[in-house]
């Protein structure tokens, strides 16, 4: 390749934009991170604001979104390929549907636009809404309905996880119980048990295994203010209609993904060549 057709082909790449990565230096080496929602994200906007040779610029009351997306934002694909390390954390796709279903319903860790657009879909009230609701009137119309409903009650929170990654390799793919292990081997381990120990915005806290999928939101929640305990996992996913959903039609390319993760974990990259359409 001539000098000239390598320059154009580095304009042409660092037009393409990506999804949302953010990033970071550790070491004298750059990093960058796919921003999933639900996938460990608020570690590490808190850590990478912390690190942040920018830090000084933050201005007074400015978010850790705002900051970084002002400051650290990964422009395009050119940019994301020369970093040293590539990060992308994922979670099992029911495992997150349950979880952002009980920070946002039950526990109630802010998130009030994801329950405003759930409530105008759905036509219930926000305590009236079970998971089995979550999943088959809202989740259902968001990733297989209309583009017009998805473009005006879609939240980033329900995207599939794949819709945040870039076209590239990755050098770091795994999911986010190995966070602590895999982000030692990135940045050093005082600083992983300085920003990476402690989970953040967590709401399985006493988790109860009582089958709770057709069970609607306020009941949970005056279980929860009562006796502290939130539905489990296993308990929100109960109802087989919504595990179906979940696995074989919503999120079946996440689960693709991740499976291909594990048939090659020993290489510990990953390729993405097609974002569906969501």
């Amino acid at each position: 390749m001539t000098r000239v057709r390598r320059m154009l082909r580095a304009v042409a790449q660092r037009g393409r934009a990506i999804p949302t990565h953010f990033w970071f230096e550790v070491g004298g080496e750059i990093c960058v991170y796919a921003y999933i929602r639900k996938n460990g994200c608020t570690a590490f906007k808190e850590f990478i604001c912390a690190v942040s040779p920018h830090r000084a610029q933050r201005k007074e009351d400015e978010s850790p979104m705002a900051f970084l997306s002002r400051l650290h934002r990964v422009p395009g694909l050119a940019d994301f390929e020369r970093a040293r390390w590539r990060i992308a954390v994922y979670r099992d796709p029911l495992a997150r549907a349950a979880s952002l279903y009980r920070d946002k319903f039950v526990v109630r860790s802010s998130g009030g636009r994801l329950v405003e657009r759930c409530t105008a879909v759905i036509g219930k009230e926000a305590g009236e809404i079970s998971f089995d609701d979550f999943v088959e009137r809202y989740l259902v119309p968001m990733l297989s309905g209309s583009s017009d409903i998805r473009s005006e009650y879609m939240d980033p929170h329900v995207r599939p996880q794949v819709a945040s990654l870039a076209e590239g390799r990755y050098t770091h793919v795994f999911p986010l119980s190995d966070l602590h292990a895999r982000m030692s081997e990135i940045i050093g381990h005082e600083l992983v048990d300085r920003h990476f120990s402690i989970p953040r915005n967590s709401a399985d806290v006493a988790p109860d295994d009582e089958p709770a999928g057709h069970v609607p939101a306020q009941a949970l929640r005056a279980r929860f203010l009562d006796q502290g305990r939130t539905p489990s996992t296993r308990a929100l996913l109960s109802g087989p209609e919504s595990r179906r959903l979940l696995a074989e039609e919503l999120y079946a390319d996440d689960l693709s993904w991740i499976d291909a993760q594990g048939r090659h974990a020993e290489s510990a990259t990953c390729t993405r060549t097609e974002r569906p359409d969501a």
